[in-house]
């Protein structure tokens, strides 16, 4: 006489299987989260906090702006943009 499978049994294997599935790449991603916040960190190393990375990156980009040869042009085109952007003056 042959043993028929439970049904329930393999639907049992079944939903273990994805879960075991779904927790490791669950992890995996974890894993990539603190990679990429560590080396953000290590980035940021001079920086006291993120905000004070971001308030350089700021005056840079005004700085920028402001010693940008094609300003000139930029503003013809645009002309209400310094109203907008009083601090690019």
């Amino acid at each position: 006489m042959q043993k028929s499978i439970n049904p329930r049994l393999v639907a049992g294997f079944v939903i273990a299987g994805f879960l075991v599935i779904s927790l490791a790449t669950q992890q995996e991603g974890m894993i990539g989260y603190q990679a990429k916040h560590a080396a953000r960190r290590a980035v940021l190393g001079k920086y006291r906090s993120d905000r004070m990375y971001q308030e350089e990156m700021r005056q840079k980009s005004i700085e920028g702006f402001k010693n940008n040869p094609h300003r000139k042009e930029f503003l013809k085109k645009h002309p209400g943009f310094l109203k907008a952007h009083p601090h690019l003056r």
